[in-house]
């Protein structure tokens, strides 16, 4: 019936001479419940319609558990219903990862990147993985791009004087739906010069991709980031066609490399090739380099060697609340927190990896 609905359509307008181009999208989903049913098979059938329009439309799609694809956007819709519900009742956070020099410099200023996170109803914690394509398939991106800016500048205002002149650095990525909206921008620029915070304090990450996919747009909003003092970060770095050409056009202050080279960087010759060439095209133009997925000593050591300027990973620190970074940036009218180690053994991790 769906298939013979789909093809009445298309020959209505081939028959009809003052007619536009018409096509119809079909998704079913096969109901023999009761009535509690009802709700979760509209839901297939509209996840199965979705995936029609997605493959090219004007066809028909089945719901069925078998379509990895359909039954993936079929479960999107839930968490994008929690994702919205943790928005609302305040149950995002954040957690900071601590990226360190790999080499001993004076110069050297650690980072944190900072890391979102979601509760659900039932107390357990969600990393990224488990709602970033829900939240970029409903177009939610945007939403918890904002919130993440302004949380983050909430909790480091009251922090400013003591920030300032401290060799610290706070890594925020946003996404390319952001990219898009018009109003980002200027939110993100307004936002930073009223914290009353030094803007050296931000380095703002995009992925390769998402930068590529909007060139004009990414460069723009870069050069402002640039004038204002912010740093920039390509994320994701060397896996893209346009890898190259992308970084002579871009303002870039920072190149994290992509993580597929530096997971096999002890035993693929080519991801080790890749590693210290980045390296090596990065220092002649003056940019930072990051290795992410430092999950072992052996790697941090080897991309020491190869020449990269900082590390990320398990080996280097595991992410922590950024409410415990801040402890040990007290308010002006408190006390420090002591020598306390609240980076899981940073000092003893790092010596030995440098040496």
């Amino acid at each position: 019936f769906a298939e013979s609905l789909r093809a009445g359509a298309e020959q209505l307008a081939m028959t009809n001479a003052h007619a536009h181009g018409v096509s119809i999208s079909v998704g079913v989903a096969l109901f023999d419940g009761g009535v509690d049913e009802l709700a979760h098979v509209l839901a297939a059938a509209e996840t199965a319609c979705k995936a029609a329009k997605d493959r090219g439309r004007n066809r028909v799609e089945v719901y069925q558990q078998s379509d990895l694809s359909i039954v993936r956007r079929y479960a999107d819709i839930g968490v994008a219903g929690q994702l919205r519900e943790a928005i609302d009742a305040g149950r995002l956070h954040l957690d900071a990862q601590l990226i360190l020099p790999l080499a001993a410099a004076e110069t050297a200023r650690p980072h944190y990147e900072l890391l979102l996170r979601m509760t659900d109803e039932a107390g357990r914690t969600m990393g990224p993985d488990s709602f970033l394509s829900a939240a970029t398939r409903y177009q939610l991106m945007p939403v918890i791009d904002r919130w993440v800016v302004g949380h983050v500048i909430d909790a480091l205002k009251p922090r400013a004087g003591v920030l300032e002149g401290r060799a610290l650095g706070f890594t925020i990525n946003f996404s390319g739906q952001s990219l898009n909206d018009e109003a980002f921008a200027d939110l993100l620029i307004e936002q930073v010069e009223s914290s009353g915070l030094d803007p050296a304090l931000f380095v703002f990450e995009l992925t390769e991709n998402a930068t590529v996919a909007n060139l004009v747009r990414a460069e723009a909003l870069m050069r402002r980031l640039r004038a204002l003092g912010c740093g920039v970060a390509l994320d994701d770095f060397g896996t893209g066609l346009s890898s190259l050409s992308c970084l002579r056009q871009l303002p870039v202050t920072m190149l994290k490399i992509d993580g597929s080279f530096v997971r096999e960087v002890l035993t693929d010759a080519r991801a080790e090739s890749m590693v210290r060439a980045i390296a090596q095209l990065a220092r002649g133009m003056s940019i930072i380099t990051v290795a992410e997925y430092i999950e072992t000593e052996a790697i941090g050591i080897r991309i020491a060697e190869l020449g990269v300027d900082y590390g990320q990973g398990f080996a280097i620190g595991r992410p922590i609340p950024l409410a415990e970074v801040l402890l040990e940036l007290p308010l002006p009218s408190e006390p420090a927190t002591g020598p306390a180690d609240t980076h899981g053994g940073r000092e003893a991790r790092h010596s030995r990896l440098v040496g």
